[in-house]
């Protein structure tokens, strides 16, 4: 059949012309699309305004209840009423009821159980609607959406109660309430939001306060002492949101004898690994040990006063070693002087491995050191022939905890860069009580660069000094420390202002070592001039230094057999600790340190994760 022939008079499409159908359709598509959104943005404005009006609606009511009770009590209510057990039971949001018209559900309420016993807990769904968020959910009924800042230097300073007159930075000027969307508290939780965590709101990448506090992204809302309630927008500075939350230029309430900040207790520190799990760290029984590129080295003295015990044990005389190890040999020259050791802060002893050794030893640990224990003493509580035991403990927390950095900090490592979690100071304010303590507590011992410079920080009890050197390494950790203890003599004349200025930062890394060796490379050797052999020796140092202070822990055993056994085989400075540097610690007065640890790379400290 002949191919039909197409009709060339009729208008033929362009190859590729699309349909202009399907054009028009997706034109009102796109059309629609617009007027839709455009409505949308125009009812999310509405329902914003509104929110943000019944936001203020609300901290203004809250107002008018504060001041009524201030008008009875003579001060505001305090953030919470500690129970019989001193635990928190009651909450200020509870206490202001009477005031707010809420008469009936104040009666309702038991004070003499906590709110959350079997009674109170049952009124959580009755929260007042001015404790609320006009958009709540009902999964989030019973939430409150304003929060307390409490703190020591606010206008909630814990649970004790502060006056007008005490607001001496200005009633106009001092944020009473947070609006907190995104809050997780029950009404009647005395639980608020604690000052060091409202802080934390204003560090954010650009310096601005964080709109994570209201859960949306052009602000959010606060109450001010004075009664006013003020939105406060993403703009708000740093600087400005920390004074806000001060009562008194960051100083406590007057007229309280606050107690010191709990210092924390070695049973914090989690139990030692075996030094062979870490693979670039070693253990130095003595500081003659080399720093090693690319290794961490950590030294404690407890070995050697366990060393010099056994020396006394067996004599008076150096201990020698079959085979003349130089373990031993660098043991015996004795290092270091217990006159550089506070006799209360350790416990040494040496005698027969039996029981009745092993119980003087607890005793005077219980004595010393109540809640720690032994951990070397021969668990399975074998007899030896000689044992000698040392323990140490330091407790090093700080007047004024510095800051946990939000940041991570970069820390440099042999060849590649990492990013770990560390403490310090940023943006102090002199004018700022904790600014002017944390400035205290920081001592610029010598400084030549951002490179090159030492510091101390000073713990609660001036007795020990915590001293950080970012400097060169020498060849061992003992030449290290005696060139950085030369040049804190004698500083650079030119470079070195003792006082951390408020302008300049310090960072560094938050550090923790458990760890315990035992010295398998004399184990097993004979005690020459004896019928003994080493059948034990092991040390044991965990190490913590963050924002609240430093805390060491150590002991060393060294025990000794008849017999043989096997050989055991084996200003606008920056200091910035982001490169190898040395830490140790020295009691003031003291030729040597206790403690001492070159860091070289990130295997001591902890990674940052956001």
């Amino acid at each position: 059949m002949p191919a039909q022939e197409s009709d060339s008079s009729a208008p033929q499409p362009l190859r590729g012309e699309p349909n202009r159908k399907w054009v028009s359709r997706i034109f009102l598509v796109a059309i629609c699309a617009s007027v839709v959104g455009l409505a949308w943005l125009g009812f999310r404005a509405t329902w914003e305004s509104r929110r943000r009006a019944a936001s203020k609606a609300n901290l203004k009511r809250i107002a008018v209840g504060l001041y009524a009770y201030h008008e009875q009590y003579k001060s505001f209510p305090p953030a919470y009423v500690l129970g019989p057990d001193g635990e928190r039971y009651h909450s200020w949001r509870v206490l202001l009821l009477p005031f707010l018209g809420q008469q009936e559900l104040y009666r309702q309420y038991h004070f003499d159980e906590p709110w959350n016993g079997p009674h109170n807990q049952m009124l959580t769904e009755k929260m007042p609607e001015f404790y609320a968020d006009l958009g709540a959910s009902r999964s989030r009924q019973g939430v409150t959406n304003y929060l307390a800042v409490v703190g020591r230097a606010t206008a909630w300073p814990e649970q004790y109660s502060a006056r007008i007159q005490d607001i001496q930075d200005g009633a106009s000027a001092t944020v009473l309430l947070v609006e907190s969307a995104d809050s997780e508290i029950r009404w009647l939780e005395p639980r608020d939001l604690p000052h060091r965590q409202a802080l934390q709101l204003a560090q954010s990448e650009n310096g601005m306060v964080q709109p994570s506090a209201r859960g949306r992204g052009d602000g959010f809302s606060v109450l001010m002492a004075d009664g006013t309630a003020r939105w406060l927008s993403p703009q708000l500075s740093r600087d400005v949101w920390r004074s806000l939350l001060s009562i008194n230029g960051g100083r406590p309430l007057a007229g309280v004898e606050w107690p010191a900040d709990p210092i924390p207790a070695a049973a914090e520190l989690p139990p030692p690994r075996p030094a062979e799990d870490f693979r670039v760290t070693d253990v130095l029984p003595h500081l003659a040990g080399p720093i090693v590129s690319g290794r961490n080295s950590v030294y404690c003295a407890t070995f050697e006063i366990a060393w010099e015990d056994a020396c006394r044990e067996c004599g008076g005389r150096p201990l020698r070693l079959a085979g003349d190890p130089a373990l031993a040999a660098e043991l015996n020259r004795h290092t270091f002087d217990r006159r550089n050791l506070s006799a209360d802060c350790y416990v040494a002893r040496a005698g027969p491995g039996n029981e009745v050794f092993r119980e003087q030893v607890r005793e005077e640990m219980a004595r010393k050191f109540p809640g720690s224990s032994p951990r070397l003493l021969d668990p399975d509580r074998k007899d030896h022939a000689l044992e000698m035991y040392a323990y140490l403990l330091k407790s090093l927390p700080f007047s004024v905890a510095l800051d946990s950095l939000t940041k991570p900090l970069q820390f440099h490592a042999a060849d590649r860069e990492l990013p770990v979690t560390s403490f310090g100071a940023v943006d102090l304010q002199d004018d700022d009580a904790r600014g002017e303590q944390i400035q205290s507590q920081v001592t610029i011992l010598d400084y030549v660069s951002d490179d090159d410079f030492i510091l101390q920080l000073a713990p609660r009890e001036p007795r020990d000094g915590i001293v950080l050197a970012k400097v060169a390494p020498s060849a061992t950790l003992n030449e290290t420390i005696s060139a950085v203890r030369r040049r804190v003599a004698e500083p650079d004349p030119q470079h070195t202002d003792k006082r951390f200025l408020s302008s300049e930062s310090l960072a560094v890394p938050k550090l923790l070592v458990s760890i315990e060796r035992r010295y398998s490379e004399i184990i097993g050797l004979d005690i020459l001039g004896t019928d003994l052999f080493v059948s034990g020796a092991a040390q044991v140092i965990k190490f913590q230094l963050n924002e609240t202070g430093a805390l060491l822990e150590s002991e060393a055993v060294v025990v000794g057999d008849n017999g043989h056994v096997p050989h055991t085989p084996a200003g606008k400075r920056k200091f910035i600790f982001d490169r190898p540097f040395l830490i140790y610690l020295i009691e003031r007065d003291a030729d040597q340190p206790y403690f001492a640890a070159w860091i070289e790379n990130t295997e001591l400290m902890e990674p940052f994760s956001k």
